[in-house]
């Protein structure tokens, strides 16, 4: 079982890349609000503006074989 606290560090490292990578203040969430599932609205809403910010930064995803 993972301790409470490295979990939490782990989602404060991908809000702090998040916010690296672009999304504004606004757009990010509290660690909080991720680990005890309280606004998943606003953590939705900040993955939603990292996939814009990745397309913004040209990043192009593989396509799939078909």
């Amino acid at each position: 079982m993972v301790p409470a606290l490295l979990k939490m560090e782990n989602i404060q490292t991908f809000v702090n890349f998040c916010e690296a990578y672009g999304v504004p203040k606004t757009g990010l969430f509290q660690t909080v609000d991720l680990f005890d599932g309280r606004n998943m609205t606003q953590v939705v809403s900040c993955i939603q503006q990292l996939g814009s910010e990745v397309c913004t930064c040209m990043f192009t995803p593989r396509k799939r074989a078909m």
